[in-house]
């Protein structure tokens, strides 16, 4: 640890995740920022996760809870106990990613440009089996309120490139902004929360950035929505609405 450089928290919310959480703490411990702690948010695990996390421990922080509490509350957990523990920063990174071992450098850079106005930065992610498929951040449809990435080529583009919102699936987010702002709307559980966070913080007065010379590699990129379950769907759906709700203008909906 090296207490010259800001406390950055990785919080990996996980669940059932066997397949691929032992590859995102291994690329976590290849990282080469010099002040990082990583907790893992299980969210009530019932296959092999928790054994696959108990070789990364001490260096990884666990954080067992008894069920699926979702995405928005379980990262809120995760963040809850690192800032208690002095972060100043904290990176939500999603279970099924590798992250470049530069990455959180470049992200710390990025922010270090205009500290006094960016309040959340991601890197750019690449599609696990396809890298050259690369998203740099997402934009909202003012007519619909629906919420996408935007598959782009980074190479060419400036070393932060501003953004309508950025993915929770790797969000680097200032401890004063999370404190300024608040933490993911828990009434969403799964699905648009990035979204709504990001907007809050853009509605403080904050940027919101996608640092392009940072990568994360996520197996969950270049999916289309008609993989995902009943479950997710219905929470994709109704999570939508909320949105319109929220944020559209009157009549709009």
């Amino acid at each position: 640890m090296n207490a010259k450089q800001p406390a950055v928290a990785v919080i990996v919310l996980t669940m059932n995740s066997a397949r691929h959480v032992d590859e995102c703490l291994d690329s976590l411990g290849r990282s080469t920022y010099p002040n990082l702690a990583i907790w893992v948010v299980d969210n009530g695990s019932t296959d092999r996760t928790r054994e696959l996390i108990q070789p990364f421990l001490p260096r990884v922080r666990l954080l067992p809870l008894e069920k699926n509490v979702g995405f928005a509350p379980g990262n809120n957990r995760g963040m809850e106990a690192a800032l208690a523990a002095g972060a100043d920063f904290v990176l939500l990174l999603n279970d099924d990613t590798r992250i470049d071992p530069d990455c959180i450098a470049a992200l710390m850079e990025a922010f270090a440009s205009d500290p006094d106005r960016i309040g959340m930065i991601s890197p750019v992610i690449a599609a696990y089996d396809q890298p050259a498929r690369t998203y740099v951040g997402g934009k909202i449809d003012p007519a619909t309120w629906g919420a996408a990435e935007i598959e782009r080529p980074a190479a060419g583009l400036p070393p932060c490139v501003d953004v309508e919102y950025a993915s929770g699936c790797a969000l680097l987010v200032p401890a004063a902004v999370i404190r300024q702002i608040g933490m993911l709307d828990e009434k969403l559980f799964m699905y648009f929360e990035d979204a709504d966070w990001c907007l809050r913080c853009r509605k403080a007065g904050k940027r919101v950035v996608v640092a392009t010379r940072g990568t994360v590699l996520h197996k969950g990129s270049g999916g289309s929505s008609g993989s995902k379950s009943p479950n997710a769907y219905y929470y994709y759906q109704r999570n939508w609405v909320r949105m319109v709700r929220t944020y559209a203008a009157r009549g709009q909906g």
